[in-house]
């Protein structure tokens, strides 16, 4: 299996049994946020990741940018899942650091989270397709304000000063 139908499997399998707030299926947001990552992908920009097959990896960072958050499994953890389904050890690490971003759970506030999620290439694009994703069926509110904000926050040219720890 190559890394995204890992990763793909694997957030399958954590995210058996959770729905969104409209009765689907959790796992239709990861794959529509895949979807909506590659629509927005640049061939001309660096993601960072120094691999060959770069849009596997942002595909595979995509459908995985909730597991850490939403389900219950450190990233070594999953890491470990992740080498017993895919033996490139290279492609794992990426995935691995890049899932280590978008948690919001290793920052202290929402704004640092976004301001460090801007500090990668990869990761401002993952969080701008989530973001859309979840604003697509998001009412008026101060949700669709923050989603807004963050938006705002990763597409304008505003110089990144943020830490995890602010």
């Amino acid at each position: 299996m190559n890394i995204y139908e890992v990763v793909d499997k694997l957030a399958e399998k954590y995210h058996k049994g959770q729905l969104r707030k409209d009765g689907k299926e959790y796992i239709t947001h990861p794959r529509a946020v895949v979807e909506i990552a590659i629509s927005m992908y640049d061939s001309k920009v660096n993601y960072g990741t120094g691999l060959a097959d770069e849009l596997s990896i942002i595909k595979a960072v995509a459908v995985g940018h909730d597991i850490l958050e939403d389900c219950a499994v450190t990233s070594e953890e999953l890491r470990e899942e992740m080498l017993k389904l895919c033996n490139n050890e290279k492609e794992v690490d990426n995935v691995i650091f890049f899932l280590d971003v978008l948690n919001k759970d290793n920052y202290k506030s929402y704004l640092s989270y976004i301001r460090w999620v801007k500090t990668t290439n990869l990761s401002t694009l993952v969080k701008l397709a989530d973001l859309e994703h979840n604003l697509s069926d998001l009412k008026p509110g101060s949700l669709r304000d923050k989603y807004e904000l963050a938006q705002y926050i990763l597409n304008e040219n505003i110089p990144n000063t943020g830490s995890k720890t602010e």
